[in-house]
């Protein structure tokens, strides 16, 4: 009879991360087990049983949690009643920590066994959740070698296994390395800049225009530029183009990350894109708006100057982030300026990049998770 085990991951990152590592867990281990909880179509695929799908889980800022709240919390009684006549084992719970970490609370008073994968981020903002972690939390995996200290000084046991990112950039690389080659070559007297305004429906909405219009002033002066926005779904370049793209601004859908390849620089909405960046080599600067709500509350929490993964990984600005009121036309034109044609400035931006990159090591994440579990569990 295989032993019950709960995963939950509410977000896309989460599920493609909590896929992998069940993944490695089947090939490598010998023992039986059934995994069930929430997530999306990558974890289902992964002989994952989805209970509740991510699109119903998603939830982004203060006001909109506020909204959600209730809902969630409906989410998560059953879930823990669903846990109990399951008997599960044990629970791997994938980011996600307002939910989460209630979840963990939970669970652990009927002596369920909890696992964290992805630290919160408790160096930004929220510190006071690190004792709940050691209260509820059996133990927590890490993306960034740095958040080890923070448990280790708390007695709270963690593990490095990397981010699942700096794999995928590299396989990557190898991959298309020929097609990259191909369409630097094409662009030798052409610059071209990459416009990333977001994911999400919301975050289109506050930084596509700002983006197209930097994108028109900025090739009003340097004719020779051109832009390139990926895009990960169908759905997302319906809506980007939308909005009315000048002639030399262009959408990506097939396999995005050639845009991060074959770029001179880029300006990137903040998120895990600013860490692609990086590992691409790529000059970027950072933009970031939303709700004056959740601004104003976030700028009350986060103990940090930045908010940029890149800035925050070196523990200083490597790259310039222009938030809510600073996000104007002219000094992000003057920035642009400066990561395209300031060649110094450029090469110092990608020096520093090295030591992000070595903060996040090149561990394969999944197998690193499977082998901790599968001794552990």
């Amino acid at each position: 009879m295989s032993r019950s085990i709960l995963i939950v991951a509410g977000e896309t990152s989460g599920d493609i991360l909590g896929a992998a590592i069940i993944g490695q867990f089947k090939k490598l281990s010998a023992e039986k087990y059934a995994f069930w909880g929430f997530g999306g179509s990558t974890m289902n695929q992964a002989g994952i049983e989805i209970t509740k799908d991510i699109q119903e889980l998603s939830v982004i800022g203060f006001w909109e949690a506020i909204i959600n709240y209730r809902r969630l919390s409906n989410y998560l009684d059953k879930l823990v009643i669903e846990a109990q006549k399951k008997k599960i084992t044990a629970a791997i719970l994938i980011d996600y920590p307002g939910f989460n970490l209630k979840l963990a609370e939970k669970l652990s008073a009927f002596n369920i066994p909890v696992y964290q994968v992805v630290s919160p981020q408790v160096w930004a903002w929220h510190f006071s959740r690190i004792y709940k972690i050691k209260k509820f939390i059996k133990a927590v995996l890490c993306l960034y070698k740095f958040e080890l200290n923070i448990y280790k000084e708390k007695g709270i046991p963690a593990t490095f296994i990397g981010h699942p990112i700096v794999q995928k950039v590299n396989d990557f690389k190898h991959k298309h390395k020929i097609e990259i080659t191909k369409i630097k070559k094409n662009l030798k007297n052409i610059k071209k800049i990459a416009l990333l305004p977001g994911s999400r429906t919301s975050e289109i909405k506050r930084h596509l225009p700002f983006l197209i219009d930097a994108a028109i002033q900025f090739n009003k002066k340097h004719p020779e530029t051109i832009f390139e926005i990926p895009s990960a779904s169908d759905h997302t370049s319906k809506l980007i183009k939308e909005y009315g793209l000048p002639e030399f601004v262009s959408v990506r859908s097939d396999a995005p990350y050639i845009t991060l390849a074959t770029s001179d620089s880029g300006i990137v909405c903040s998120g895990t894109a600013t860490l692609e960046c990086a590992l691409f080599n790529l000059p970027f600067l950072l933009i970031y708006k939303t709700s004056w709500l959740t601004y104003f509350l976030g700028k009350r929490l986060i103990k940090l100057p930045y908010i940029g993964l890149v800035n925050i990984l070196n523990n200083g600005f490597i790259t310039k982030e222009f938030i809510q009121s600073d996000m104007k036309s002219k000094p992000v034109l003057n920035e642009l300026e400066k990561i395209n044609y300031d060649h110094m400035y450029i090469k110092n931006m990608i020096h520093a990049f090295d030591k992000v990159k070595a903060e996040v090591s090149s561990k394969n994440p999944a197998i690193t998770a499977a082998q901790f579990f599968i001794k552990n569990l």
